[in-house]
């Protein structure tokens, strides 16, 4: 996992993002990373997704055991069923108002057009912004592709099933609990 971990930091993109760097010792073992945000406390029971090294571990994800509250590596959220689905959401919330406006353009307010050609420029219309969206969901994908990976791996190493379907920020909806913070939801997850 180290070379995923050095794809990921050079994919990552932001510099200016927020992050919390972490260190702490299981046992004889110095654990180091970097989280979202850490919102665990000194002798808290955890569950940590680490890597062991030459001196010690790097650390992906950490889960308070008390109350299941999960910090990840940066945009490892999501399987790669669960990132599919969001994109697919994504990409038709905006395909599909263009294409019901355009086909009220061209088969209401084109009274010279023949049905042939209503059909033709319908079909170019929901083409072309088809063909864009798919270039940048294409586009996300691969950037993303490295932290879908490790969202599978930190998923599978936590024992968790459907590895590929889960979504940490849809499935933290709904599970708020009065400590939290603002950050839940974005930055730290229940399962």
């Amino acid at each position: 996992m180290t070379a995923l971990s050095v794809g990921l930091a050079v994919s990552a993109g932001h510099s200016d993002e927020e992050v919390d760097k972490v260190e702490f010792d299981i046992e004889d073992v110095h654990v180091e990373g970097w989280l979202w945000r850490c919102p665990f406390l000194e002798n808290e029971e955890v569950e940590v997704v680490a890597e062991l090294s030459g001196s010690g571990a790097t650390c992906f994800a950490v889960r308070r055991v008390e109350d299941g509250l999960i910090a990840v590596y940066p945009h490892c959220t999501s399987g790669q069923r669960a990132y599919l689905k969001t994109v697919l959401k994504v990409c038709l919330s905006f395909l599909l108002p263009w294409i019901a406006v355009s086909a009220y353009l061209f088969f209401v307010k084109a009274p010279l057009l023949t049905l042939p050609q209503r059909f033709f420029y319908l079909g170019v219309a929901a083409l072309i912004p088809a063909l864009f969206l798919l270039f940048f969901a294409v586009s996300g994908y691969r950037k993303d592709r490295s932290f879908i990976a490790l969202s599978e791996q930190i998923f599978t190493t936590f024992g968790w099933e459907d590895v590929s379907g889960i979504n940490l920020k849809k499935t933290s909806r709904g599970k708020r609990r009065p400590n939290d913070g603002p950050g839940y939801g974005l930055w730290i997850f229940r399962l």
